[in-house]
């Protein structure tokens, strides 16, 4: 078990690595803000109601890899119940990024969002078919 979580964690702490060392620009063509703000929106809700399985449901699969609901609830969980009741959605932003090694253009929401213990800022990055391809909580 223990082996599998650290492979979870790895996967998505490489993935984030991955993405947050590519250079922010504007959202390319095919990008939509408004999708994917509304998508964002839905993946803290699901955060929120601890239904782990719907928001790996929302990663591209194919880089998703072997992350199960499990792992991500030992990570979030305790995250989640330091922040206290969810009080709302504050701001966002986007932003466009490019993966150096495969070329695939990327877009990223920064999403603020107000809990009753502190804010936090999940930052959710989207293909172009507004799948999944990381999620950072701070």
């Amino acid at each position: 078990m223990k082996k599998n979580l650290r492979r979870g964690v790895l996967v998505l702490t490489l993935l984030l690595c991955l993405f947050m060392l590519t250079a922010c620009h504007q959202l390319a063509p095919g990008f939509d803000e408004e999708a994917m703000y509304e998508k964002g929106c839905q993946v803290v809700e699901l955060c929120n109601a601890r239904d782990y399985e719907a928001v790996l449901a929302m990663f591209d699969q194919e880089l998703l890899g072997d992350v199960t609901a499990a792992e991500l609830a030992e990570q979030l969980d305790p995250v989640l119940d330091e922040f206290g009741k969810f009080e709302g959605f504050k701001t966002h932003a986007v932003a466009g990024s490019q993966d150096k090694n495969s070329g695939m253009e990327l877009g990223i929401l920064a999403l603020r969002c107000a809990y009753e213990n502190k804010k936090v800022i999940y930052t959710i990055t989207f293909t172009e078919n507004n799948e999944l391809v990381g999620l950072f909580v701070q």
